[in-house]
């Protein structure tokens, strides 16, 4: 008996045209009903770093710095903390 090696051939990657699903945004171009999300729009409404960990779980440090680097106006005093959006 002699073993015969076969050899299958991958079928070509079929093409879509279909567009990605839009995902909607909120004001800071963050993706709603995320932890991420929560935290900004806890930090826009002014509050402590204890109130973030406390309402999604961990501490959003990582936020604050994307929130400045995009433009917004991160503000700290006493502990508390406030983002205001950057104008269009």
């Amino acid at each position: 008996m002699a073993n015969k090696k076969t050899t299958t051939k991958k079928a070509p990657a079929k093409k879509t045209n279909a567009k990605k699903a839009e995902v909607k945004r909120d004001e800071f171009g963050l993706r709603p009903n995320t932890n991420t999300a929560t935290a900004a729009a806890m930090f826009k409404k002014g509050c402590t770093m204890k109130q973030v960990t406390e309402k999604t779980g961990s501490p959003q440090y990582n936020v604050l710095k994307w929130l400045e680097a995009q433009g917004h106006k991160v503000q700290k005093k006493d502990g508390f903390i406030t983002v205001t959006p950057k104008t269009a």
